[in-house]
């Protein structure tokens, strides 16, 4: 047994990559620069939820603001790398909780 033998790296399901990406369907891919970038399916998803929910203004005491400030609390315990230190204070007024 060659012990040395790195294991193999499994292929890139291609299919399920541009499945994620809805405008990709027609065959079509525009590369013009970032503010043109597709997003995949969930983070459609996720937008529309939050739009047709609690687009208001956060960190206010009404049922849809405290949404939204969880909202937008979660999504930054969940970005492995934010950019927003956690001891001040981001441009939407929020504290990471």
């Amino acid at each position: 047994m060659n012990m040395s033998a790195k294991p193999a790296t499994p292929a890139l399901d291609i299919d399920f990559v541009r499945a994620q990406f809805p405008p990709l369907k027609d065959g079509w891919v525009f590369l013009e620069n970032a503010g043109g970038s597709y997003v995949p399916q969930q983070v459609i998803d996720r937008t529309v939820e939050y739009m047709s929910d609690s687009q208001v203004q956060p960190n206010w005491e009404f049922e849809s603001s405290r949404r939204a400030t969880d909202r937008i609390s979660a999504g930054c315990r969940r970005s492995p790398t934010s950019s927003t230190p956690r001891s001040t204070r981001s441009s939407s007024g929020l504290r990471p909780r």
